[in-house]
């Protein structure tokens, strides 16, 4: 909340997309199955017939082409845990160390020195 009491509205989560063809409805149930178990959402499925060759449609003219099945899946992207930088690691590392306390404390009395004179003028 800044301010003026304006809260910005939450980011809507990241997804990944992904479209697949299926050439039959029984190739399409079985991968769905695996696609649900990594977690992925089926969120469009069409079918289509197959476009015929001219010599398919005077020789079978009554045939039904086969149906081929797209399906698009979404899923949510998880964040990454980042890892620590190198910079905070060695600045955790020396708070820590028992040989850089003379140091950090001489390093803190410098700065209490300044802001003193900073105060009087």
């Amino acid at each position: 909340m800044n301010s003026e009491g304006f809260q910005p509205p939450p980011q809507p989560p990241k997804t990944e997309t992904i479209v697949k063809t299926y050439e039959n409805a029984k190739e399409f149930e079985k991968d769905q199955k695996k696609m649900m178990k990594q977690g992925w959402n089926a969120v469009n499925i069409q079918d289509h017939q197959k476009n015929r060759t001219l010599a398919g449609k005077v020789l079978l003219p009554f045939a039904r082409p086969d149906a081929q099945f797209v399906a698009t899946y979404q899923r949510v992207v998880e964040p990454k845990a980042q890892k620590p930088s190198i910079l905070s690691s060695l600045t955790a590392a020396a708070s820590e160390s028992p040989t850089l306390s003379p140091f950090k404390k001489r390093y803190q009395e410098e700065l209490q020195k300044r802001l003193d004179r900073m105060k009087k003028e």
